[in-house]
């Protein structure tokens, strides 16, 4: 994977240096690649939702609320992926803007534009998080920034997250110690096999921009159904979780520098992901692989997603 690498193995490479699982980390790689792709080809057209390709947020549910070994790894990717990237504070005076809080965050979210803003919920009051909520909640922030947020996995997500983010669960334990996992050494290798990656990849779909290919699309507008049936009533089975599928499904394709999204494993990864965030946000999932003590290998959860959006009907789990 040194020269051309896929988003499995890349996946599983930051898995081996971060606490996180191999799909939360695929999860990050294809949001970093959405806001570079999205920058190197300018604002992109949400009309044409299955030829754009922007940002997708990414949030992550923690052992225990505030996890500090969590926004640093977060932050350690985002040096790794993304060309800037910038941090909310929750130690903001907010007495001082007086009737101009709604700017609370403007600068952080302005310094973060074209790359990455991380996000921990859990550290912020309820005001700070209305007033960081309302402000990217603008279709151009929403496109520009790529927001990587924790969240205490025992909240209620489906009322903290927008619909368009990617809620995944991370692999460590409230017992493990988040240390230094890699030499500094491996860690500037595979920041400059990522970064040279991601950017010609970005400057090839900036040229040539990918789409979506009939396989790809049927194979996501039949899970979008199977979701709907098997979540009835969730709000997170909505036309806003559809547009992030395709989004995640053209940044996988523009990540092996492809001009379609196959099904494999473009569509299988972006059903994947999406499926786990509708298990997170309490929802009735598609797929049967994410109840278990053990959680999927990547592969594992991909193999499933084809499978189960090739069959005629769907089988109970």
């Amino acid at each position: 994977y040194l020269e051309e690498p896929c988003i499995l193995a890349a996946g599983e490479t930051l898995a081996r240096l971060f606490p996180f699982t191999d799909l939360a980390c695929a999860a990050l790689l294809l949001s970093a690649l959405g806001v570079v792709a999205a920058g190197s080809r300018g604002t992109p057209d949400l009309d044409q939702e299955d030829s754009a390709c922007g940002a997708v947020a990414v949030t992550l549910l923690t052992p225990s609320p505030g996890c500090p070994r969590t926004e640093r790894a977060l932050r350690e990717v985002a040096w790794m992926v993304l060309p800037t990237h910038a941090c909310i504070s929750p130690n903001v005076p907010m007495a001082n803007y007086g009737d101009d809080k709604k700017f609370l965050y403007a600068g952080d979210v302005a310094c973060a534009a074209g790359g990455g803003l991380i996000v921990d919920w859990d550290v912020l009051s309820k005001r700070q998080q209305n007033q960081l909520e309302s402000l990217l909640q603008g279709s151009a922030v929403r496109d520009s920034v790529a927001v990587w947020s924790q969240r205490h996995r025992g909240d209620r997500v489906s009322k903290g997250s927008p619909l368009d983010t990617l809620v995944i669960s991370m692999a460590c334990q409230e017992d493990e110690l988040f240390e230094d996992s890699a030499a500094p050494t491996e860690s500037r290798r595979v920041k400059m096999m990522l970064q040279r990656h991601i950017v010609h990849a970005a400057r090839a779909n900036s040229e040539a921009p990918a789409t979506l290919s009939e396989e790809g699309m049927a194979m996501i507008r039949k899970y979008f159904m199977l979701a709907r049936t098997a979540a009835t009533g969730s709000p997170a089975t909505t036309f806003t979780t559809l547009r992030t599928i395709v989004r995640t499904a053209i940044s996988s394709a523009v990540f092996h520098k492809r001009w379609a999204a196959v099904p494999y494993p473009d569509c299988a990864l972006a059903i994947a992901l999406a499926d786990q965030s509708l298990h997170s946000r309490g929802g009735c999932a598609v797929l049967g692989c994410w109840g278990r003590n053990t959680p999927p290998t990547l592969e594992e959860a991909l193999q499933q997603a084809e499978a189960v959006c090739t069959r005629e009907y769907l089988q109970p789990f």
